[in-house]
């Protein structure tokens, strides 16, 4: 089957919709079907990764500019000598209104929500209300969508009507590598730190872990290692939150066996965000057993389940320091819970199950 996927930003280094769209089409061209995806780029860039053609088109910010870009990208799959059989849109909004051309050139056509932007708490109740008119706008009379999560599903039916069908993320079972020296690079303790790898936002709540961490005392050694870019207003104030600490560590993006060196030896790893699609980050922790520490939210808690994850309230400093001082004390049976941890993600999230899912929905289409 050939399938262009439409979306996104700087694939494969960004985000969680990055990863899943670019994770998903790994696992689909291994399965022998030909990929396509067309994202938001810094340049003007058409290249093979992996055995997928990842083409970027450079576009201003703006909802304006996102209608610009979805029907660019639309008119080349279209337009392609490659007789492609889907266009899997990983946006809503301007989508429906864009379809005509597909459709009419005989490529079926699906949706992809990971997550509501309107639940991001960096909005101001205004921008929030125009999110939620956009979103209607865009979701009204849209057939064939995805959901990553159970309570995305749910999220997307009781707010807008919309029926989906549930493909989540995965992980991809990891092979032996030796580790790269990111450890040394940046003086963290071996199996003796707290770790959070994420987009750097607002709704990771990563002001809230920070001051949950430094409720340890002065003379604790244990580290928080934060990977992602800080090169925004939230990361700044991040730095600011962190005060000079050296115990707190930015480390920036960390991709590849840096990033998989990172999971292997930490001491937790941290999600307590207030929103997630469904957090594959989480999902690529468990498959190296971490002990996972996170927020009490229905993405999490569909990942996890009640007697394998650390569970904190949401913006809640308190209750993640406690959930630090049980691990750090021994109160937890560490061992149990990392088996159980590793055995949960190898049974129900892998690629490898999500690109068999996926695949049927589109023959059903």
């Amino acid at each position: 089957m050939k399938i262009a996927m439409i979306g996104g930003v700087n694939i494969p280094k960004n985000g969680g919709l990055e990863m899943y769209m670019f994770n998903l089409a790994k696992q689909l061209h291994k399965d022998g079907h030909c990929l396509w995806i067309i994202c938001i780029g810094d340049d003007d860039k058409d290249e093979i990764v992996d055995g997928i053609r990842i083409t970027s088109l450079k576009t201003a910010s703006g909802f304006w500019s996102l209608y610009g870009f979805l029907k660019k990208a639309t008119n080349m799959v279209v337009k392609s000598k490659e007789k492609y059989d889907v266009i899997n849109y990983h946006r809503f909004y301007f989508t429906k209104w864009l379809i005509k051309n597909a459709r009419e050139a005989g490529i079926k056509t699906c949706f992809t929500n990971h997550s509501f932007a309107l639940d991001n708490p960096k909005h101001s109740f205004i921008k929030k209300i125009a999110l939620y008119i956009l979103s209607f706008l865009g979701f009204w009379g849209i057939k064939n969508c995805i959901t990553v999560s159970g309570y995305g599903a749910y999220q997307l039916k009781s707010r807008f009507g919309n029926d989906s069908t549930i493909i989540r993320g995965g992980v991809f079972v990891p092979e032996e590598k030796d580790d790269t020296d990111i450890l040394e690079r940046n003086g963290i303790r071996k199996g003796d730190y707290y770790l959070s790898i994420s987009r750097i936002d607002p709704v990771k709540e990563l002001d809230t872990l920070i001051r949950a961490f430094k409720k340890h005392s002065s003379s604790s050694t244990t580290q928080l290692v934060i990977a992602g870019n800080i090169d925004n207003e939230y990361g700044r104030l991040l730095v600011k939150e962190a005060n000079g600490d050296k115990r707190i560590i930015f480390v920036g993006p960390v991709f590849g066996e840096d990033k998989n060196t990172l999971l292997k030896h930490s001491l937790a790893y941290c999600l307590v965000s207030r929103s997630e699609g469904f957090p594959i980050a989480l999902l690529e922790a468990m498959v190296y057993s971490s002990i996972c520490l996170v927020s009490n939210i229905p993405a999490n808690r569909e990942a996890l389940t009640t007697d394998i994850g650390l569970w904190s309230e949401v913006g809640d400093a308190n209750s993640i320091y406690s959930n630090m001082e049980l691990l750090e004390t021994g109160k937890i049976d560490s061992k149990k819970i990392k088996e159980k941890t590793h055995g949960r993600v190898l049974l129900n999230f892998t690629w490898q199950k999500s690109a068999s899912y996926y695949i049927n929905f589109l023959k059903s289409l």
